[in-house]
């Protein structure tokens, strides 16, 4: 089973395209869009690209939070969080 997080990541991979809008980051992830704006403003969050007037998300950068948040536990998700903190 350990294959399935791989297995739908990749699914996901193919999903997206090279550069996503806020709305389909919000999709994927679930964070809505008011979310991914205030983590613009406040640097946190997954790493963004602007040009001009556009915000795009890499769909490396997307994949990447979605992995670094995936854990086993929710003691190993609270570890996580108060080492960021």
């Amino acid at each position: 089973m350990a294959s399935q997080p791989s297995s739908a990541l990749a699914d996901l991979s193919e999903s997206l395209d090279p550069l996503n809008s806020p709305a389909t980051v919000s999709r994927v992830t679930g964070v809505s869009v008011n979310t991914l704006a205030y983590w613009r403003c406040t640097g946190k969050g997954i790493p963004f690209v602007k040009m001009g007037r556009i915000v795009r998300y890499k769909r490396d950068d997307v994949l990447a939070y979605i992995q670094d948040h995936t854990f086993t536990s929710s003691s190993a998700a609270r570890t996580s969080k108060e080492e960021t903190a």
